[in-house]
């Protein structure tokens, strides 16, 4: 009997352990990053410089720093930097990212990665106590990830 509840007991705590870090890694609410604007790009990019904050050496990779782009364009905005000026963010409801969470999860799996673009050459890391700070220029593709929130319905069409 006591062979049975512990196998329970060990098969609960794995299923748990991993709902947790399937969440955590699934989270893009949990990004810790800065956003701001680093000069300007094509007409319908904007050029950002990111600097992402993370606590493995093995999360260091420009898929973080492209996902930090897109979330900051979408809800966060733009701050003024290096001869940029501040962009607000896409999505001007505060609630959009709570209120479609479930395409947002879905969308921060892997279609965020057709919005934003790493500079060759500008990825640069520092320790910072027992994490890292991940800096990079990313191009935002704006027009198109505004044309895709239109499309999905988070966003109104300009204009109307």
């Amino acid at each position: 009997m006591n062979k049975i509840i512990t196998k329970l007991l060990l098969l609960i705590a794995f299923v748990v352990s991993v709902n947790v870090a399937y969440a955590k890694d699934n989270d893009a609410s949990q990004l810790q990053y800065s956003i701001k604007s680093n000069g300007s790009g094509q007409q319908g990019y904007w050029v950002v410089e990111v600097t992402a904050y993370v606590t493995k050496k093995s999360d260091i990779n420009n898929t973080i720093l492209q996902k930090c782009a897109v979330h900051g364009a979408l809800f966060k905005g733009v701050a003024g930097g290096q001869g940029g000026s501040p962009q607000k963010p896409l999505c001007s409801s505060t609630s959009a990212e709570t209120q479609y969470s479930d395409f947002f999860n879905a969308f921060f799996q892997q279609d965020f990665k057709n919005y934003a673009d790493v500079v060759e050459g500008t990825l640069s890391t520092t320790q910072v106590g027992k994490g890292y700070e991940v800096t990079a220029t990313v191009q935002i593709a704006k027009d198109n990830l505004r044309k895709a929130m239109e499309e999905a319905g988070i966003i109104r069409k300009l204009g109307f």
